[in-house]
């Protein structure tokens, strides 16, 4: 058991609450996206680094497309082309890592803007894997944005294993346990619910047997001896 941070006393068990010092990175089953980062001084989180220490440029880099970054129009172009290339192709998030946790850019009209030039990286999904696995002929506003939200929530959850903010518990009573949650609240419904089936097979267990004392005739005094 790892160090018990909480204890929740439900029906006569008692829950015992932890971190989870050694989860799985959620990036290993959720592997439907994609996340390139530029590392920096604080922070290199995601799939695969930038080829370059220059965010734009590295992701141009991974997409094979070639710019000239030497005249600052061309770079203005490139950047525009690049955005126009993953609108068409892909529904992305830039996002940035600091000591308030991560922020969100949007790809759509600026891929790099004055305030994301020191971005940490991007999360991309691809529209050619939406609409074969997911049987979307059309990518409408309405699914546009369903995506940015998962690729969102996909940001929260790696943040939190970044963070350590994994959590499992006990139930000693019933030999019950389960590590890896993301969601306490989820967590805690899981483990009563877990009780709440013991205590019910419990019951029928004893139902069972009164049945059984009952048909062979066994006096009361013996019948829970």
């Amino acid at each position: 058991m790892n160090d018990v941070i909480e204890t929740i006393e439900y029906r006569g068990h008692i829950i015992e609450i932890g971190y989870d010092i050694d989860p799985f990175s959620p990036r290993e089953y959720l592997d439907f996206t994609k996340m390139y980062y530029r590392p920096n001084r604080n922070f290199a989180v995601g799939d695969e680094v930038l080829s370059s220490d220059y965010s734009l440029r590295g992701i141009a880099d991974k997409f094979d497309l070639d710019f000239d970054y030497d005249d600052i129009y061309i770079r203005e172009a490139a950047d525009k082309k690049l955005t126009r290339f993953i609108d068409d192709n892909y529904i992305a998030l830039i996002y940035s890592w600091g000591s308030h946790g991560c922020q969100f850019g949007s790809i759509r009209g600026h891929l790099f803007n004055g305030d994301y030039d020191d971005g940490d990286g991007i999360i991309i999904i691809s529209k050619k894997d939406l609409r074969e696995n997911w049987g979307w002929k059309n990518i409408t506003k309405k699914r546009y944005s369903r995506v940015v939200e998962m690729l969102k929530a996909e940001l929260k959850v790696y943040e939190q294993y970044c963070q350590g903010d994994v959590y499992g518990y006990d139930v000693d009573s019933i030999n019950d346990s389960c590590w890896g949650f993301y969601d306490q609240d989820y967590m805690i419904e899981e483990a009563k619910s877990n009780i709440d089936y013991y205590i019910d097979q419990e019951n029928k267990k004893k139902q069972a047997a009164v049945k059984r004392y009952i048909k062979s005739n066994v006096p009361l005094i013996y019948r829970f001896a």
